[in-house]
């Protein structure tokens, strides 16, 4: 089940739109719970799932009480729910139902508290997205796949760079823990805590080799806090990152360019879009907002990938995605910055995504 505030926020528009004439200032769990259980179609729970007090809301609880007054309040003002007393279902505890929150007399609404449309994703999420496909598997590492050459250089100048800028050894306090790293006799030594990593013949090591001879821990602990301390700044390092970015950003965008133009249900279940149409709602203390979210039928109509393309400022790779409703020439873009987030060459590098420009009148008919 849901966190309780999550609960009572679905749960509080259901309670109004049964309750219309009920008064925020006399509710309390004891009853409110009753009520749920009694007028709500999938409805069992507790005080306890709603409320920390069972004698009482607080000021959190409150204010969500309020919302869910004001919505139920809108949607029979704008005649969304017009019967006096609707059948309604609870299906927001219910994963195969999602996004869908509420069914109120066979209409669906997601009452979902976050409204960014967008969560993140990998890289492997998103082209698969683009090209309809299912062709990249979890854990795409966008340099390894994309760049491969590029990255062996990369490696191959930051191994360069640490055999003649040092130090030897290399000192790092962490926040919880010491490191070290040490080139003896041609032999690099990454050590933290009891985790010790080799690599023999190092001024001769290959991309392959470091990734075979380290671990995630001592890549992360020693390996790139070196970087980061001592050659993140230098210009070949610098250089050789942003030839690496450059090829993969190349490579991408030729391999997913004849996308653009087109449609598909990957890129609209991106935005929430399903085979029926139903309602988000979004309220808080200053608004409350209502949208009609339009089937897949009715969005593959209209909504296209209008641009794919990518950027590297300095050194760091950007894949932007533009997307365009057709109908009302409304644009969405955002873009997915490329970089490790557990230090430098180590692990898969994440894709975090940025919104750029858009909102949910983008695709959603906002109702007024």
């Amino acid at each position: 089940m849901a966190d309780k505030l999550t609960n009572l926020r679905e749960l509080s528009v259901a309670f109004f739109l049964d309750q219309p004439g009920h008064k925020l200032q006399s509710i309390n769990p004891q009853p409110f719970t009753q009520t749920c259980n009694q007028k709500i179609k999938s409805c069992k729970i507790n005080v306890g799932d709603i409320a920390d007090n069972h004698q009482s809301f607080d000021k959190s609880e409150m204010t969500i009480l309020q919302n869910g007054y004001k919505l139920a309040q809108r949607l029979r003002s704008k005649l969304i729910i017009t019967s006096p007393n609707p059948n309604i279902e609870w299906v927001g505890d219910n994963q195969k139902k999602a996004p869908v929150d509420l069914i109120v007399d066979g209409v669906e609404f997601s009452l979902k508290e976050e409204s960014n449309i967008l969560t993140n994703m990998g890289l492997y999420n998103l082209l698969n997205i683009i090209s309809n496909s299912t062709k990249y598997p979890r854990g795409l590492s966008v340099f390894e796949t994309f760049s491969q050459n590029e990255l062996d250089k990369w490696y191959e100048e930051t191994r360069d760079l640490l055999i003649s800028l040092g130090p030897f050894p290399f000192n790092h306090n962490g926040s919880s823990y010491t490191s070290k790293g040490t080139l003896q006799k041609n032999k690099l030594i990454l050590e933290v805590g009891t985790s010790k990593s080799v690599i023999d013949n190092f001024s001769r090591s290959t991309y392959a080799d470091f990734k075979k001879n380290t671990t995630s821990k001592t890549r992360e602990k020693v390996f790139s806090k070196w970087i980061q301390e001592k050659v993140a700044e230098n210009k070949k390092y610098r250089n050789s990152k942003r030839q690496c970015s450059l090829e993969a950003g190349k490579q991408i965008i030729s391999a997913h360019k004849t996308f653009i133009g087109k449609s598909n249900k990957k890129l609209l279940e991106l935005f929430r879009i399903k085979d029926y149409s139903y309602y988000y709602c979004k309220t808080t203390k200053s608004s409350v907002d209502i949208y009609k979210v339009p089937s897949m039928k009715n969005a593959l109509q209209k909504i296209i990938i209008k641009n794919f393309s990518y950027k590297v400022p300095q050194d760091q790779l950007n894949i932007y995605t533009e997307i365009e409703n057709t109908q009302n020439r409304k644009l969405f873009t955002f873009h997915n910055q490329l970089r490790y987030s557990h230090g430098q060459l180590n692990g898969t590098p994440e894709a975090k995504l940025y919104r750029d420009k858009g909102d949910l009148s983008f695709m959603y008919q906002h109702v007024p």
